[in-house]
């Protein structure tokens, strides 16, 4: 049997004015969607977004912004090249498109390096590295954008690893539905009041967008032993809501990766003791986004 891999690539986009996103048809979604493998389950909108529950992950469209998150063995790069070639380029405010170390990168269709080889082929760009090589890293291509491009917002992803015996045994039993697993994730304590979508996976899996006013948060959870894996991202305050997930996966390690958040000293504070913070890199893109990014793991405490 092909393991799943539950790790993501990912990819933000911002365009001008003369583009509504929001305004374009649900077939064009669908269709951008369809070009990296992946399909649209179902969809929810507030006055502000639209997010889109994928077989593979989420994709959230704001006005001017887009998130695509993709998993499994989806070639988003597809997606990013659908998109360009229906946009005027002149649109394309900002893209950034990253891609963190996967459980089994061998049985991925493109790497890092081909897809940013055909990104460069019609977008100037320039590539980093978040954490060590042959350790735990993500890689980042940014498009080379121009200074008179609004500021990145403030996003923060959770990337955790080896999850539990506890939290994989829960999220492997048969059956389970929706609400439970949101009452397992403490899901209100995290946003209350938020609209939900999600979706539980056959045999395992778990993916979930909520909207609420301007606020999002999506959590992706792939809890086979071989290649456990949960990321959560959001607009959010990580650091008022740090606690609850590491409390529930209690992960062997996990990765912040943070763009223009405040405060990531106070962050890393509230880490329980039972981490270590093994690596730590900041970094500043065209785009005007401050990346922080850091690979905490397990040091034996309780």
């Amino acid at each position: 049997m092909v393991p799943f891999e539950g790790v993501e690539k990912r990819c933000e986009v911002f365009v001008g004015p003369q583009v509504d996103l929001r305004r374009l048809p649900a077939e064009f979604w669908h269709r951008l969607v369809e070009a990296c493998a992946a399909e649209v389950l179902s969809v929810v909108r507030n006055p502000c977004c639209d997010a889109y529950l994928l077989s593979e992950s989420s994709l959230f469209v704001w006005s001017h912004r887009l998130l695509l998150i993709t998993c499994g063995r989806t070639q988003l790069v597809e997606s990013i090249h659908h998109l360009l070639d229906r946009l005027d380029r002149a649109a394309v405010q900002s893209l950034r498109f990253q891609r963190k170390n996967e459980y089994f990168a061998h049985l991925q269709p493109t790497s890092f390096d081909q897809d940013v080889a055909s990104l460069l082929r019609r977008l100037p760009g320039e590539r980093l590295l978040l954490g060590q090589e042959h350790d735990h890293y993500t890689q980042v291509f940014h498009m080379q954008s121009e200074p008179s491009a609004p500021p990145a917002p403030r996003t923060s992803e959770l990337l955790m690893h080896h999850l539990s015996d506890e939290a994989t045994a829960a999220l492997t039993q048969p059956g389970l539905s929706t609400q439970a697993i949101r009452t397992f994730l403490r899901l209100e304590s995290m946003m209350p009041g938020a609209m939900v979508d999600d979706f539980v996976f056959e045999p395992f899996g778990y993916s979930l967008n909520a909207l609420r006013d301007t606020d999002y948060l999506t959590i992706h959870i792939t809890p086979e032993r071989d290649g456990s894996y949960v990321s959560l991202e959001t607009n959010l305050d990580l650091a008022a809501i740090l606690a609850t997930p590491l409390a529930i996966f209690e992960p062997q390690s996990f990765d912040v990766v943070l763009c223009n958040a405040p405060h990531v000293d106070a962050l890393l504070e509230r880490v329980p003791a039972r981490y270590a913070t093994i690596q730590r890199q900041t970094e500043h893109l065209s785009d005007g986004c401050r990346l922080d990014f850091a690979h905490l793991a397990s040091n034996g405490l309780p």
